[in-house]
């Protein structure tokens, strides 16, 4: 993930995680169009 971060723009996020996508799945946030499509 360093050498990814290193020349990547600012505005570019993060890849998710498997943590975040637990996180987004347990917080009942159905309107994050970033998990869309994504199977948890």
């Amino acid at each position: 993930r360093k050498e990814f971060a290193k020349n990547r723009p600012a505005n570019v996020p993060d890849a998710p995680t498997h943590a975040s996508l637990l996180a987004t799945k347990n917080s009942g946030n159905t309107k994050d169009t970033a998990q869309e499509g994504v199977r948890a």
